[in-house]
């Protein structure tokens, strides 16, 4: 059943003039969730979260490579901080969230074998990494913010390289030959010349040194060991490259792996290299160099010199947070295996200090850091987000939103608050909490405030007509009462166009959402609101206008019919009809009733029942008493009855036309039936429910009056077009009004009718006597 109304508030082109053609983000995030909640199983989370991640990065490639405008700076730094957070959940979906749902020890790489003094550090480390999970948390959270690290490409340039030549110290080398070069210069070109001579290389070397160290820092950054070895490789620093191994664990096959046929690969002894590259720093030529050495060692105070921004700051901590935990288990397992020369070697030597004792802290030093751009990065909302994640406060994170959320939310008109002003950060913490949701369901927050959160991201929906997004995020609502209340909320507050409601009943099906539980609610919260628009207790006048109220309370009944839910439609529709009609809307309901087919519905309604056996009393809440069905016959005829009236024309000439005559016969036929059949039956049948009963008799004591007044002014309008019927039907209204079975007498009384009526009678009676002159009787 499809009604046949396209008059609403809102239509679909205004709907799509809403949503911005080129980018439409939100629809990208829902795409990829309405797939996994449509295809439950099929995906996991992680699959969602790579999804969100992938939109992100599309995003950031598009800013980033339009050149027609000028770069929204604000804008591209949120998306990389968004790719930052859904990177970083991604990887800790296994490592702590999965864990953390299925209360399992995370499973490493290495196999539970034993160790012995022969046993290369990769092993010992996958196994420290095994049973210290904190640990491993630690280095998932470094990996993924180094995977990302690279995303702001505007941010972060590349350093001009192109100058640089393919020899090392290649201006030295002809300074030294052609002894062009100053006393204090450099004699010698081996990698501690400079440092043992005290002497100085060309320039124009320190300028390109600089260059070169500045790209490997930003490559080290980025995790890049692949280009960073191509650009040592290319500059001619094959002492960096070699230094660099370092960063590969070493693997002793026959050892490690029973495999003879493989070489052993990587630095053997990592903690002597470590200390060595701390010693290094000391030597450095520039910032730069003692910073890649800093950062390859995990030193915070020469690595942080080169980096500025919060992000890059957060990651010089981890790393020196990292390697100095991994430093300490692996002297513990050389405790623990006898390496007693290997400890004796690294105690006499100095090692990198640890800066920050825990993640948590090194947020709280980046919020306190001495440079105030670094403080004022801290306080960015998507930071603030991934802070949360990373020490593990995501519940109060979700706390704080849930009241920020309420205050600005706070208007109860859903398409008109302040949501709509922070659109990207709504939905990400709309997202993240449908996530921990899934994960952790109530440990994170409440259903009742997870579902506020929801609701918020809706009303941002609603503000931007993105109706079709809304059943989408409404499935993720766990609880079904929350669920059907804040659907049904929703779709109360709107008026959509009959394309919308299909579309919205149609999702609701493909998401196995509650379908009819949430329309009764809509449709019943629908008759509550509108309710103290159609006083009852109050004198009726009949009412020809049809307001914008009266059209969207109507509307609402469409949901029932557009969905083929018969009998709540046809309980409706009487439950509307009353309202409409005790209030003298007689012009809202003939409107209302000429946009559905009723008698179809009917129709529907009595097949469906006719299947349910009389004395099934589990099936008796889908049956409509047969007085209501009947009520909704009698509604039907008298909106036919004035379809009729509204449209009757007759001729101007009111003399001898015999097709008007027939006309107004036949309209005459038509109120004289509705006169004395409307709610007659139904008003005499003392059986009925009391509340019914009364309903019916106030029915006819409303219309039956202007019925009668109408039907008598018709006859005596057109009474010229015949000699005698027109004028003794009108004239033999008055002993219609005397039936005793019929109680017209009563009924004008009771409704004030009575008196005007005699009145206009006996004024018409005057004018009819003196045209005839044999007696208006006869």
């Amino acid at each position: 059943m499809v009604s046949s109304t396209d008059e609403v508030l809102e239509t679909s082109a205004e709907s799509d003039k809403a949503l911005n053609p080129i980018d439409d983000v939100q629809t990208d995030f829902s795409k990829i969730l309405q797939d996994f909640r449509i295809n439950f199983g099929e995906n996991d989370l992680k699959s969602v979260v790579a999804g969100f991640k992938h939109v992100c990065y599309e995003n950031i490639l598009r800013i980033e490579s339009d050149d027609t405008v000028e770069i929204d700076v604000s804008a591209l730094e949120n998306w990389v901080l968004e790719a930052r957070l859904w990177t970083l959940l991604e990887s800790l979906l296994d490592v702590k969230f999965m864990k953390d749902l299925s209360n399992k020890e995370q499973v490493g790489m290495s196999n539970k074998g034993m160790l012995s003094t022969y046993t290369s550090n990769t092993v010992l480390l996958d196994r420290i990494l095994e049973e210290k999970s904190d640990l491993f948390e630690l280095f998932t959270i470094y990996k993924a913010l180094l995977e990302s690290s690279n995303l702001d490409i505007k941010a972060h340039p590349d350093t001009n390289i192109d100058n640089i030549q393919a020899s090392k110290w290649l201006n030295s080398k002809l300074e030294i030959q052609s002894g062009r070069g100053s006393e204090q210069s450099i004699c010698e070109l081996d990698a501690d010349a400079a440092t043992r001579s005290g002497k100085k290389l060309s320039p124009k070397d320190i300028e390109m040194d600089e260059a070169f160290f500045s790209r490997a820092f930003r490559l080290l950054l980025c995790g890049d060991l692949e280009n960073l070895t191509k650009l040592s490789s290319e500059t001619g620093n094959q002492n960096f490259a070699l230094i660099g191994c370092g960063l590969r664990e070493y693997v002793n096959p026959a050892v490690d792996l029973i495999d003879t046929s493989s070489k052993p690969m990587g630095i053997k002894h990592k903690l002597l290299w470590r200390r060595t590259v701390y010693n290094l720093i000391k030597s450095s030529h520039s910032k730069a160099e003692r910073a890649c050495y800093g950062y390859l060692c995990g030193d915070f105070e020469s690595s942080s010199a080169l980096v500025h921004s919060w992000d890059d700051k957060l990651l010089v901590y981890l790393n020196n947070l990292l390697q100095s935990r991994l430093d300490d288990e692996l002297i513990k397992s050389y405790q623990i295996l006898s390496k007693t020369s290997e400890i004796n070697i690294c105690s006499s030597l100095s090692v990198p200090p640890m800066v920050a004792t825990s993640i948590k802290d090194a947020l709280n030093k980046l919020a306190q850091d001495s440079d105030e751009s670094t403080r004022t990065e801290s306080q960015h909302p998507i930071r603030v987000i991934i802070g949360s994640i990373l020490s593990d406060n995501v519940p109060k994170l979700m706390q704080s939103t849930i009241q920020h959320l309420g205050e600005l939310s706070s208007s109860k008109d859903v398409q008109n608050n302040d949501i709509a002003k922070v659109p990207h950060l709504l939905r990400i913490l709309t997202h993240l909490a449908i996530i921990l949701q899934l994960i952790y369901g109530e440990k994170v927050v409440s259903n009742f405030k997870y579902s506020e959160i929801i609701r918020s991201y809706i009303i941002l929906l609603v503000s931007q007509k993105r109706y079709d997004q809304i059943p989408l995020y409404i499935s993720f609502i766990p609880n079904d009462e929350i669920l059907i209340d804040t659907y049904s909320n929703i779709l109360s507050s709107l008026d959509l166009a009959a394309n919308q409601r299909e579309s919205q009943i149609r999702l609701m099906e493909q998401l196995y959402l509650p379908k009819e539980a949430i329309l009764r609610a809509t449709v019943t919260k629908c008759f509550g609101q509108t309710e103290k628009n159609y006083p009852v207790d109050q004198e009726v006048t009949l009412n020809t206008e049809v307001t914008h109220l009266d059209k969207k309370f109507y509307h609402c009944i469409y949901w029932f019919y557009d969905s083929g839910m018969s009998t709540d439609c046809l309980e409706a529709v009487v439950m509307l009809m009353r309202r409409f009609l005790t209030c003298g809307k007689l012009q809202a309901a003939v409107e209302f009733m000429n946009t559905i087919a009723l008698p179809s519905v009917i129709q529907h309604y009595k097949r469906k029942v006719t299947i349910v056996k009389e004395d099934d009393a589990s099936m008796k809440q889908y049956l409509i008493p047969k007085s209501k069905l009947s009520e909704l016959v009698q509604y039907q005829h008298l909106i036919t009855a004035f379809g009729t009236l509204d449209s009757f024309e007759v001729g101007i000439n009111l003399e001898g036309n015999a097709d008007d005559l027939k006309k107004v016969v036949k309209m005459a036929a038509v109120l004289d039936e509705l006169l004395k059949t409307w709610m007659f039956d139904l008003s005499m049948d003392d059986t009925l429910p009391q509340e019914d009963h009364e309903m019916y008799c106030e029915l006819r004591r409303t219309y039956i009056p202007a019925v009668f007044t109408t039907l008598f002014e018709l006859l005596v309008k057109y009474r010229s077009l015949s000699q005698d019927m027109l004028y003794d039907q009108a004239i033999n209204m008055i002993n219609t009004l005397a039936d005793e079975n019929y109680k017209f007498y009563e009924l004008l009384n009771s409704a004030n009718q009575l008196k005007p009526f005699l009145e206009r009678f006996s004024e018409v009676s005057s004018m009819l006597y003196g045209e005839r002159k044999q007696g208006i009787y006869h």
